[in-house]
C-alpha cells in the first residue's frame, strides 16, 4: 500500500480586506523588529557556542586518533596568559596530584565507570586559539572526561561495546539519557552561572534552577558543591518571573562507539532507532538489536489514533535529531513541525498551513545541517525551509529566487514538488525534486552546485549522506535506491529491485545510514529494512513472518514504515 496522500488546497488570491489585514500585520512586524535586537544577539551567541562545540569535538576527536587517549582537563581558575593556561593535567590517567591537574574528580553515582575529572577545555594541549576555551557569552566551556581514558593507549583498553563509564547525562525529566559518556562539554548559557571568567573567576548569576546547579555542582551562590560526574541537557526553558525555570545550559557529550576510528570494529552501542509509523500515527523506538521500546503518539493501550493536539500525529513523514538528541518529526496532515525529546515528550512545535515564511503546504522531510538547523521540505509550496534550531523561526530557503511560495518549475534552483532533502558532510544540501526526476545539490549559502542527469531517476524520494560524501536516493518508480557522487552528482550504482521479500522494495520512500554505514529502509512493506551498501540484506523489523511484513498496530508494528533516524541517546 502506498502512504496517505496528502490534500490538495488551493487559493483563488487574495482580497481587499485580506490584504488589508496583511498589510496591518506586516507593520506590526516590522515595528516589533526595531525591538529584537537583544534576542538576536543571544541566538547568535548561542550559534556561535554550538559551532565551538563541534569544532572541539572535532578537535578531540583528532587527539584521540593520534594519540589513542583523551586529553585531561585544564585548570578552569588559571588566568588567560598565565603559565600552564590552557595545558592538560600534569598526571594523565589520573589528571590530579601534579601541576597543572583538573579541578573535580569524583565517581559516578549511578554506573559502574571509574572516576570523572572536570577542569577546563585544554586548548593548548589540543593546539587551538585560546578563545575556544569560551562559549558565545565568554565563560569557558567546562571539560569532563572519564580519567581512565586519559591514560596511555586509555581508548584501545575500552571496547566500542555499551559499557558504562563515569558520566552520567540527564533530561528535563531526570531520567538518564546515558550512563555510558566518556566526555562532556558544558556551557552555562547566557546567565553564566556557574562558568569562570576569562580570570578564572566563577560567574555567580543566583541562579535557582536546581539544573543548572548539578552542571556546575554549585549553590545558588556559586559556592562549590558536592561534585559528581552527573550534568542535565535539555532545551532551554527561559522564564524571566521565575529563576527556579530558567535554564539556559549547552550540554553535548560522545560515547564510546561515538570516537571509534577506522580501525576499530563497528558497534552500534547506545544506539537507539526511531521509525514513524505513517498510517499507525506515532514514532516507533527500538533498540540497537531491533527490540521495541517506545511509541510517541495519541496512544493508550498500545494503540495510537489520529490526533491533532500537542503530542499527536496525523500522517507523519519524515525525522531529523538535533544536537539535543531531540526528534524533529513533519506533522505532515497537521501541517506543522513537532518536536519530542529523546524519551518521546512532546516539548513543542511550529509551523501552520499557508504560504508565509513560518507555514507549510505539505511538511514532508528534515534535515540537520552543520550550525544544527533544520531544513524542511515543502512539496506543496515547492521550496525547502531553514529554520533556527532553538527559536524555530524561518531563517532561509531555496526555491524560487528565496522568497515565499513556489511555483513548480524545471529551471535549474527551483522545485517541482520537492520530497527529501540531506546535508552532506561538508554542509551542502540535496533535495529530490521529485516532480522533475532529479536530485539538487546547493551550497550552505543556496548556490546551485550540480543536478543529476535526466533519465537516471523518476520519482525520487529519501535521501541520506553516507561518510564518504556520496548521497543515496530513493528511486521511487524505479523500486531501488540509487549511489550518487557528491563532488559532481552523477550516478555510481544502484542496489533493490521491486519486491516484497526479504531486500525487495515497495513503496520505499524513506532512508537511513546507521554508525556502521548499514542503510535502512522503510516504506509500504510495512517494514524498516537493514541493508548493505551492496544490496545485501541483513535484517528488518516490523510484524514480519516468513520474511513478508503485515500491516499492524502492535508494538513493533507498522501501518506505513515511514522516516527513519538514529541517536545515541
Amino acid at each position: 500500500m502506498a502512504r496517505k496522500q496528502k490534500p490538495r488546497q488551493y487559493s483563488s488570491g487574495f482580497t481587499l480586506l485580506e490584504l488589508a489585514v496583511v498589510l496591518i500585520i506586516v507593520g506590526l512586524v516590522t515595528a516589533m523588529a526595531v525591538n529584537s535586537s537583544i534576542s538576536v544577539v543571544a541566538t547568535a551567541k548561542q550559534a556561535a557556542t554550538e559551532q565551538k562545540m563541534r569544532s572541539i569535538n572535532s578537535a578531540l576527536q583528532a587527539y584521540r586518533e593520534t594519540y589513542d587517549r583523551l586529553p585531561c582537563p585544564a585548570d578552569l581558575t588559571i588566568a588567560e596568559g598565565a603559565t600552564n593556561f590552557g595545558v592538560e593535567g600534569a598526571t594523565p590517567g589520573t589528571c590530579t596530584g601534579g601541576t597543572p591537574a583538573a579541578n573535580y574528580s569524583g565517581a559516578g553515582a549511578t554506573n559502574s565507570g571509574t572516576t570523572g575529572v572536570e577542569g577546563a577545555l585544554p586548548v593548548a594541549t589540543l593546539g587551538l586559539p585560546n578563545d575556544m576555551m569560551y562559549d558565545g557569552w565568554g565563560r569557558r566551556f567546562r571539560y569532563v572526561v572519564d580519567k581512565g581514558l586519559t591514560a596511555n593507549a586509555g581508548l584501545t583498553s575500552v571496547s566500542t561495546a555499551c559499557t558504562n563509564r563515569a558520566i552520567t547525562i540527564k533530561d528535563a525529566a531526570g531520567s538518564n539519557r546515558t550512563t555510558g559518556a566518556i566526555y562532556a562539554l558544558i556551557s552555562h548559557g547566557e546567565n553564566g552561572h556557574g562558568g569562570y571568567t576569562r580570570n578564572g573567576v566563577i560567574t555567580n548569576a543566583a541562579s535557582a534552577n536546581t539544573d543548572e546547579q548539578t552542571n556546575c555542582h554549585c549553590n545558588a551562590s556559586a559556592v562549590a558543591a558536592t561534585y559528581a560526574p552527573t550534568y542535565v541537557q535539555r532545551s532551554p526553558t527561559l522564564d524571566s518571573t521565575s529563576a527556579l525555570n530558567s535554564f539556559d545550559d549547552i550540554v553535548t557529550y560522545k560515547e564510546r562507539w561515538q570516537m571509534m576510528t577506522a580501525w576499530e570494529d563497528p558497534a552500534t552501542c547506545g544506539q537507539y532507532m526511531y521509525v514513524v509509523d505513517n498510517a499507525g500515527f506515532r514514532i516507533e523506538k527500538f533498540d540497537n538489536n531491533g527490540n521495541y521500546v517506545s511509541q510517541s503518539g495519541k496512544c493508550a493501550s498500545g494503540a495510537c489514533s489520529i490526533g491533532s493536539g500537542n503530542g499527536e500525529l496525523s500522517y507523519p513523514e519524515g525525522l531529523a535529531v538535533d544536537l539535543l538528541g531531540n526528534l524533529w518529526v513533519a506533522d505532515a496532515y497537521n501541517v506543522r513541525v513537532q518536536i519530542f525529546d529523546s524519551s518521546g515528550i512532546y516539548a513543542a512545535q511550529f509551523g501552520s498551513y499557508g504560504t508565509g515564511d513560518n507555514q507549510f503546504q505539505y511538511p514532508n522531510m528534515l534535515a540537520m545541517d552543520l550550525s544544527g538547523n533544520m531544513w524542511v521540505s515543502d512539496d506543496t509550496n515547492n521550496n525547502v525551509k531553514k529554520f533556527n534550531a532553538t527559536t524555530h523561526l524561518y531563517m532561509s530557503q531555496l526555491g524560487c529566487g528565496g522568497a515565499g511560495a513556489c511555483a513548480s518549475s524545471a529551471t535549474d534552483g527551483w522545485f517541482n514538488a520537492p520530497s527529501g532533502v540531506a546535508v552532506d558532510l561538508s554542509g551542502n544540501i540535496w533535495v529530490s525534486d521529485a516532480g522533475n526526476n532529479r536530485i539538487q545539490k546547493f551550497n550552505s549559502s543556496g548556490v546551485l552546485q550540480c543536478k543529476s542527469t535526466p533519465g537516471e531517476l523518476s520519482n525520487p524520494q529519501g535521501m541520506a549522506a553516507d561518510s564518504s560524501g556520496n548521497i543515496w536516493v530513493a528511486d521511487y518508480d524505479n523500486g531501488r535506491w540509487k549511489k550518487f557522487l557528491g563532488t559532481d552528482c552523477s550516478a555510481v550504482t544502484s542496489i533493490g529491485s521491486y519486491g516484497l521479500g526479504p531486500g525487495g522494495f515497495d513503496h520505499d520512500y524513506y532512508i537511513a545510514i546507521d554508525s556502521s554505514g548499514y542503510l535502512w529502509t522503510s516504506g509500504g512493506a510495512n517494514r524498516a529494512q537493514k541493508l548493505s551498501t551492496s544490496g545485501v540484506w541483513q535484517s528488518q523489523i516490523g510484524s514480519c513472518a516468513s520474511g513478508t511484513c503485515s500491516t499492524s498496530t502492535a508494538n513493533g508494528g507498522f501501518g506505513f514504515a515511514g522516516g527513519v533516524v538514529f541517536t545515541g541517546r
